[in-house]
């Protein structure tokens, strides 16, 4: 989605801190094979609920952002 959304809108950002703005499809896609397994590994099972939860509200953001400038 973030691909997506970055490669269709220059108007759109990405807004993870870890991360520049305008990251590329290699750096997303590093980004989210080596941190994400790190810290799922290290989480109990309340912790893993919040991340999810978190996700789940960033994936909805996204949706927001992408359907407010068109960048389907």
């Amino acid at each position: 989605m973030t691909m997506h959304a970055l490669k269709n809108s220059d108007r759109i950002r990405e807004g993870n801190p870890f991360l520049n703005e305008r990251p590329s499809n290699k750096a997303l896609l590093t980004h989210k094979l080596i941190l994400a397994p790190l810290l799922e590994q290290n989480m109990n099972y309340y912790q893993l609920e919040v991340l999810n939860i978190a996700l789940e509200i960033a994936i909805i953001r996204n949706v927001y952002v992408m359907d407010k400038v068109s960048a389907w």
